[in-house]
């Protein structure tokens, strides 16, 4: 009978653990989470440098270099091919000119030319260079341009140039203005409206120029010449 009695009392207490609500309670080691935190953090920064080294990931270097790569070629859009410049003081400079420097040259050109000017003297002089004339027939010649050069130690002025063969006179005369002309300044020039046509290819020819300062007459001048 006792052992009945205490069968009963441990099948009671099973039971009543059994059906008694079950309580878990999970202590964090903070200590442990912040170590294990590090160790995570450390184990990315080997994973992505491990990915930059093998090429998986562009490095930071790798992206400003691209950035320049895009920036050099407009830089060098404003720089010349290598070569060397004599500047007109009678500098060198070797390698790779710029823009600027270009720019320093011309301003020096300038003032070379600006320092070059002709005396103002009051005087214009017209001196005739060259006559082209081409043989048309057994007895026919044609003149087809002349060059001349205008001296101008005056004012500034616009010049009309008047010229014909003197065998023919006024009859045959042709008349050019030109772009006005800066005191101090002279100016070649090849006019292919001052052309005549000629007889008499054995015998010299003269032309005669003048030179115009609006209706004012400046300088005359003449050159003979044999059809050859």
């Amino acid at each position: 009978m006792a052992d009945n009695t205490k069968n009963s009392a441990e099948w009671y207490k099973k039971e009543k653990i059994k059906n008694h609500s079950k309580e878990i309670t999970i202590k964090l080691n903070t200590t442990h989470l912040k170590t294990a935190g590090y160790v995570l953090i450390v184990l990315i920064l080997v994973g992505i440098i491990t990915a930059q080294y093998h090429g998986l990931i562009p490095a930071k270097n790798s992206i400003v270099g691209s950035a320049t790569a895009m920036i050099d070629p407009i830089e060098e859009e404003n720089k010349t091919s290598a070569v060397t410049i004599i500047k007109p003081d009678g500098s060198v400079i070797d390698g790779t000119a710029t823009a600027d420097v270009e720019e320093e040259i011309e301003e020096e050109k300038v003032e070379e030319e600006e320092e070059e000017l002709l005396p103002i003297t009051g005087e214009m002089d017209l001196i005739i260079n060259k006559i082209n004339y081409v043989i048309k027939g057994d007895d026919y010649a044609r003149v087809m341009s002349v060059e001349f050069t205008i001296i101008n130690q005056d004012v500034d002025f616009v010049p009309k140039i008047v010229g014909y063969l003197t065998a023919y006179g006024s009859d045959d005369e042709k008349t050019v203005t030109l772009a006005e002309l800066k005191a101090g300044e002279s100016r070649k020039e090849t006019s292919t409206k001052l052309t005549f046509g000629y007889n008499n290819i054995d015998d010299e020819q003269i032309l005669k120029l003048e030179l115009y300062k609006g209706s004012k007459l400046e300088k005359t001048v003449s050159k003979s010449f044999e059809t050859n």
